[in-house]
């Protein structure tokens, strides 16, 4: 094993001491702007022993010294594992790196299996597809019910919990027109719009999944009787915290991301100003997803002066989403064909 930079059959060894180098210096030490691919080798991850090991037992693979030099052959031998390389994009190197340091030593995989919980790493077969081109993707994913649903085609419909009837009545319909175009349906289990959105989904027979914080303490408490109803109808609860995690706000604007990165369009259907939904129509505009926004105007009575009106109208006023009617959706079909072959060309081209 060599303690070099060295660069062999398009893969880039990185190995140079204990502290991570950011992108752009990683980029000029290797001198090659062009390379797409990396693979981590150990030192650089800041990632201990104790933690390669846990890291190992549920998947992760290490390849390389992990903080104090020790070798791979030395490594493998101790942990009685197989190492080999493990390949990022090197756009997302850092997201990766920050995510691995996050897993902790009392990570326990028994206690995840007898809670019916899987884990899907980010080099497992199963992992979203459309994760691996958004910025900072999660290394971990825990779920609950149907993991085929992670690469199915889907979009996510989300929105304030303080909504409107009208709102209600618009989010359950979006989503069971769009099941009935073979389309899964994604949110966040939130009061309001989000849980309209699954509630349509369920009854048009259709498959929905719920992305949290946590997998295993359901919040709101509320819509713990959804979620059960979720998994029964075959959808899916998933989250990239580890079980237990501490709900903060910060934890439900990162899962924002992920709600819109796991979807080739996002609906959002009524949202203040500044409300949370504004935050994954941010994310849906940085990752390349479409937006559709349901046309308000258009609809006899609704309180266009209704603060849950503001944010979905700066959205089709700045130009960032389309409106949609109850006559649109075979148009939005073509539109989501046509996104889902460009969303997967760039990746295959990364």
């Amino acid at each position: 094993m060599t303690n070099s930079n060295t660069c062999s059959h398009n893969k880039i060894v990185l190995d140079q001491g204990p502290q991570v180098m950011k992108i752009s210096g990683f980029k000029s030490k290797i001198g090659i702007q062009n390379m797409k691919k990396v693979v981590i080798t150990g030192v650089s991850t800041g990632i201990g022993y104790a933690s390669a090991k846990i890291l190992c037992n549920s998947g992760y693979i290490v390849y390389g010294s992990v903080r104090t030099n020790v070798d791979a052959e030395r490594i493998a031998s101790e942990l009685g594992v197989n190492f080999h390389p493990l390949i990022f994009d090197v756009t997302d190197l850092q997201g990766v790196l920050n995510g691995a340091r996050k897993v902790k030593s009392e990570l326990n995989l028994e206690k995840l299996k007898d809670n019916k919980i899987d884990l899907v790493a980010f080099w497992d077969e199963r992992y979203p597809y459309l994760y691996k081109s958004i910025k900072n993707p999660p290394v971990y994913l825990y779920c609950k019910g149907d993991l085929s649903l992670l690469n199915q085609q889907s979009v996510a419909i989300v929105g304030t919990r303080k909504c409107s009837d009208y709102g209600k009545k618009i989010a359950f319909r979006t989503a069971k027109e769009l099941v009935s175009h073979d389309f899964t349906i994604v949110s966040g289990l939130a009061l309001g719009i989000d849980t309209a959105a699954h509630e349509g989904a369920i009854a048009a027979n259709g498959k929905t999944i719920s992305v949290l914080v946590d997998v295993h303490n359901i919040y709101p408490k509320e819509n713990i009787l959804l979620s059960e109803k979720i998994l029964e109808t075959g959808g899916l609860l998933f989250a990239e915290n580890i079980p237990g995690t501490e709900l903060r706000e910060g934890l439900f604007v990162a899962r924002n991301r992920l709600q819109s990165g796991l979807s080739l369009a996002v609906f959002p259907i009524e949202s203040n100003i500044d409300g949370g939904t504004m935050h994954t129509a941010k994310f849906a505009k940085e990752q390349g997803r479409l937006l559709y926004c349901p046309d308000l105007r258009s609809i006899s009575n609704y309180p266009l002066n209704s603060p849950v009106h503001s944010g979905i109208d700066e959205l089709v006023s700045d130009g960032d989403a389309e409106v949609y009617t109850s006559s649109s959706y075979r148009e939005l079909s073509n539109a989501l064909e046509l996104r889902k072959n460009i969303l997967y060309s760039n990746i295959e081209s990364k």
